[in-house]
């Protein structure tokens, strides 16, 4: 039955026994108010066990309240039970997001919209030399890098990046990165590239080697070519069969040259 009619029934049935009672005793207005009064208390019993429900164990199962109240505190507990499930799925997901930041080998805070630290991951320790009493911080107060500075201040929201040195090994180099996310938050992503940098340097170190070594032949080897190519058609020197081989290799040399060049730029 809905609770509103079932209200109302019972309203009707107070106000038919206290008529009945009040025909019976010769008094039907002071028995109709009698009835009233009588179930504005029981009302207020039942509001008060509601109140005290819900003031101190909203997270237990409701009273048995019955009629209107009764409905009321079971729309009540269950969305209080949709909204727990709802903040433990919540909970459990940002437990996943967290764990999977905090496993990354990659630097990673999370800024308010002053750059003060909220949170950061262990690798952010390691290369930044973050600790737990740094939160709440302005991270140019704990890295104190120009260069970090000049990358907050950027206009530039787009490429927000720069290489600056670890403050915990000043032979790591990082590349940082500041990534916008949330209202006026900020990502500060860090990712030690030393490695990437020193397999750079011994490339341009043996391609640069590489080159001048093969310069000097390659040089003389031309130098040798285009003599051989200058002479007269009439020099018996030269077999007239072996002239477009010389010039091919004449060619060839001057090609190997101009890439040697190239790599060396």
């Amino acid at each position: 039955m809905n609770p509103w009619t079932q209200e109302l029934w019972r309203l009707l049935g107070v106000l038919l026994l206290a008529l009945g009672i009040g025909l019976f005793a010769g008094s039907v207005a002071w028995a109709l108010v009698a009835g009233l009064a009588l179930y504005l208390v029981w009302q207020g019993w039942r509001l008060h066990r509601l109140h005290a429900w819900l003031s101190h164990n909203p997270r237990h199962e409701p009273p048995e309240l019955g009629g209107l109240w009764g409905e009321f505190a079971y729309q009540v507990s269950r969305l209080a039970r949709q909204e727990r499930k709802r903040k433990k799925k919540l909970a459990k997901v940002l437990g996943r997001f967290y764990d999977s930041l905090a496993a990354m080998p990659d630097a990673v805070v999370s800024l308010d919209a002053d750059y003060n630290i909220e949170w950061f991951n262990q690798a952010a320790g390691r290369l930044l030399g973050l600790k737990k009493i740094d939160r709440n911080r302005r991270v140019t107060n704990l890295v104190r890098d120009p260069r970090l500075s000049e990358c907050l201040a950027s206009d530039d929201t787009s490429n927000r990046s720069c290489a600056l040195t670890s403050p915990v090994d000043d032979r790591i180099t990082l590349h940082v990165r500041l990534v916008p996310f949330g209202k006026n938050q900020h990502l500060l992503l860090a990712r030690d590239v030393s490695r990437l940098q020193q397999l750079e340097r011994v490339r341009r170190d043996f391609v640069a080697n590489v080159s001048h070594e093969l310069r000097t032949p390659l040089t003389v080897l031309g130098g040798y070519l285009e003599t051989l190519n200058g002479l007269p058609a009439s020099d018996p020197r030269i077999a007239p069969e072996l002239r477009p081989t010389l010039k091919r290799m004449e060619a060839q040399t001057r090609r190997m040259q101009a890439l040697v060049t190239d790599l060396l730029q």
